[in-house]
């Protein structure tokens, strides 16, 4: 079940999208705390707890790769995410930090249904859920990449993108 965080109000000028100040940003964050029969006690979100000091919806995050394996190997799901700041650069675009390679990495998977997959593969929205044969990866999609997969397990590791690191894949 997702838990809506705290979402900021902007407003915008008439001189186009440049945002006026407005009170508390958290984009796109879950409740940290998991509630009795919520879903996300159970994938352990501590390593992305840890970087980003909430669980991000993953809104406009981009899916990189998708390694699909056959039981017993295990299958990753690669997300570039960021945290969005409440604050703007010269241009009036948010600034971003916290940059990093979430790994949702899936053992056993049982069922699976994406389509769409191109160059971008941006996120609406990324959540977990469980169901009767296991955890629920979904991929709701902006442009490109979209679906689900099923798996008996789902962790997640996070590898952190140094803003120097601009020259390396985010693939591997």
């Amino acid at each position: 079940m997702y838990i809506p965080g705290i979402l900021a109000v902007w407003n915008f000028s008439s001189e186009g999208r440049k945002p006026i100040k407005s009170s508390c940003v958290n984009f796109g964050q879950r409740n940290t705390l998991a509630e009795p029969g919520d879903d996300n006690e159970m994938l352990d979100w501590t390593p992305v707890i840890q970087w980003f000091g909430f669980i991000p919806d993953f809104h406009d995050a981009e899916v990189i790769s998708m390694d699909l394996r056959r039981a017993p190997e295990l299958s990753t799901i690669r997300v570039d995410a960021w945290r969005t700041l409440s604050d703007v650069d010269e241009r009036g675009y948010f600034k971003i930090d916290r940059r990093a390679v979430v790994c949702f990495v899936l053992r056993n998977v049982v069922r699976q249904e994406i389509s769409d997959w191109n160059h971008q593969n941006v996120l609406n929205k990324l959540t977990v859920a469980t169901e009767q044969d296991g955890q629920v990866l979904n991929l709701e999609t902006i442009y490109g990449v979209g679906g689900y997969f099923v798996a008996q397990e789902i962790t997640v590791e996070v590898k952190p993108v140094s803003a120097l690191d601009t020259g390396t894949s985010l693939n591997g």
